[in-house]
């Protein structure tokens, strides 16, 4: 108990004293003249709770089916002898099939002892209250029992709680209690029943009734294991299926690639950059693989553009850059005759668009092009601008940061052009580069001769700088 508070040691001490006091008082009032079958009801209670025979409620809150066992013994022997057996189950739950802690394995005992032993007072008092002409008030008085023993566990284990959190007992309570404790109304009527059976039949009646139960509970728990067993496997499988999947997305981009020498390793840049971007911009998991997907197969497109037109050393006709233009398009319909990349095919149709309307292939603007597809447009423009090209060399890293801030709002989304300048000040230097290089920051001097055009300084920069 070193790291509980002192209010907390003293209230889980009193509720173990009260508790073991119950105990104690129970043990010298056995009932002795049916003690084979309460002996019984103790057993079988533990054999229920060791074999985890339980009910969930809309709050988390694991709920004994031993419980109805409990007041099945309120209603047959009284009050102390269920304030036994509730801590007797109390106990084999704490330290089976999970063991905690001692002090926790004895509050949870303790607690037990004291609602199972109040429930039983609350029994007597309500069927004396509501007299023994009917069945149906003694069903009352048994609901009335298990909702005693329910609000005081409940509310016992709830101060605990905001003892050990420095909370407020009520805010413990209605975080994980439920005001309507439907599975103890229903145990309470299983109770009930147990007790009527016991009457009638005794043991024999009462063996012929669980035994059904402790059936059922292995053949459904072999039902669970069996399929525990095949959800694994499955999982197995997917793993393997999306590293097979991983592994041919980036095999097409590297034959993509591969196509043109001055583009090779494209593919991987923009996604490593498109990434960085969306990682920035707080965007979740599954919206960065999509993205990841689309920025290794942005290009796919290319597989039905001539390499002529994909090599040419010089600037492009008209013609050329027509046709050069439809890569988008076949991209999206390759993507898309797959059912599970509909929204991927998007994606990739997508990245040409620019943000005023005047992209290609559909002139989408603004909020009208995806997300990703803006991302993966200026990660695009910031690789074939930091990579040579047959008509032209590389440009420096400050120069095509610049120019994309320059054309923020109308072919870049401002967002996401704010994002990557984040970026590109967080980023170590060797993370921007040529197609097989490290990006040189070659205009350091002129931006240090003409600071008017320098709109900020990227760690990537500087760092380049100062080796």
């Amino acid at each position: 108990m070193k790291s509980l508070s002192h209010s907390l040691r003293l209230y889980v001490g009193t509720v173990s004293l009260l508790g073991g006091g119950i105990v104690l008082l129970a043990l010298s009032h056995l009932p002795t003249y049916d003690l084979g079958g309460y002996a019984f009801f103790v057993l079988l209670s533990m054999l229920i709770e060791a074999a985890a025979i339980r009910w969930q409620s809309p709050k988390g809150r694991v709920v004994s089916a031993s419980s109805a066992l409990t007041y099945a013994v309120l209603i047959i022997y009284g009050p102390l002898p269920a304030g036994l057996v509730n801590a007797v189950k109390g106990l084999v739950g704490a330290l089976y099939p999970e063991r905690r802690s001692w002090h926790r394995a004895i509050f949870d005992a303790a607690l037990l002892a004291i609602s199972g032993t109040v429930a039983g007072l609350s029994y007597l008092l309500l069927y004396g209250l509501l007299g023994q002409s009917s069945r149906i008030l003694v069903f009352l008085a048994a609901i009335g029992a298990g909702l005693t023993d329910y609000f005081i566990t409940a509310t016992g284990t709830a101060i605990a709680v905001a003892l050990y959190r420095s909370t407020s007992a009520l805010k413990a309570w209605v975080e994980n209690f439920d005001l309507i404790p439907t599975p103890y109304l229903l145990l309470a009527v299983l109770g009930i029943i147990i007790a009527l059976g016991y009457g009638e039949f005794g043991l024999l009646g009462l063996a012929l009734f669980f035994f059904p139960i402790f059936l059922a509970r292995y053949i459904f728990k072999s039902y669970i294991d069996k399929t525990h067993r095949q959800v694994e496997l499955l999982r197995a499988a997917n793993a393997a299926l999306d590293m097979a999947n991983q592994e041919l997305i980036e095999t097409l981009a590297a034959i993509i690639d591969a196509r043109d020498i001055f583009t090779y390793g494209h593919s991987i840049r923009v996604t490593d950059y498109a990434l960085a971007v969306a990682k920035e911009m707080g965007l979740p998991e599954e919206e960065r693989e999509m993205i990841r997907k689309a920025g290794l197969l942005h290009d796919i497109g290319k597989v039905g553009i001539s390499e002529r037109i994909l090599t040419k050393k010089g600037i492009l006709t008209q013609d050329e850059r027509h046709i050069l233009e439809q890569h988008p398009v076949l991209g999206e319909e390759i993507l898309g005759r797959v059912k599970d990349m509909i929204e991927l095919a998007e994606i990739v149709g997508s990245h040409h668009e620019r943000y005023n309307g005047k992209g290609y292939p559909c002139g989408h603007k603004g909020q009208e092009i995806p997300l990703a597809g803006r991302i993966l447009g200026v990660a695009d423009a910031l690789d074939a601008m930091l990579s040579d090209r047959p008509y032209r060399p590389a440009m420096s890293l400050l120069q095509a940061l610049v120019e994309i801030q320059r054309n923020a709002g109308m072919q870049f989304d401002p967002y996401v052009v704010e994002a990557l300048l984040r970026v590109a000040e967080k980023a170590e230097a060797d993370f921007f580069k040529n197609s097989t290089r490290t990006t040189e920051a070659a205009s350091i001097q002129q931006a240090d001769d003409h600071p008017q055009t320098t709109f900020f300084r990227p760690k990537s920069v500087s760092v380049a700088s100062h080796k």
